[in-house]
């Protein structure tokens, strides 16, 4: 895998880039559906998915789950699973300091 994307303008352009792919898809949905019903449905979704976006990457890791660290939505669900896992163990052996609990 490469490593992280650490050159300020190649991450500047690979923004404009997400910009610009973004606009041209948007220009051709209006294109090939145009109507108002569109172009409003059209910016419900990119606010919401853009909410969505900003709830996974700040609200998460800032106020509901501020141990976990991730880089992205495949790391998010890895670690997610990793505490539970780690909670679930620490629930059956009793918690730190306990005896294991019998089943």
């Amino acid at each position: 895998m490469l490593g992280d994307l650490r050159n300020r303008s190649l991450i500047v352009t690979k923004g404009v880039l997400f910009l610009l792919t973004g606009l041209l898809a948007a220009a051709l949905i209006v294109w090939q559906s145009p109507g108002w019903v569109t172009v409003l449905l059209l910016l419900t979704v990119i606010w919401s998915f853009c909410r969505f976006c900003y709830f996974l990457f700040h609200v998460l890791e800032s106020y509901v789950a501020p141990s976990l660290k991730w880089r992205g939505l495949v790391h998010l669900v890895g670690a997610v699973i990793r505490e539970r896992e780690a909670a679930a163990h620490e629930k059956t052996a009793g918690g730190p300091g306990e005896p294991p609990a019998v089943m």
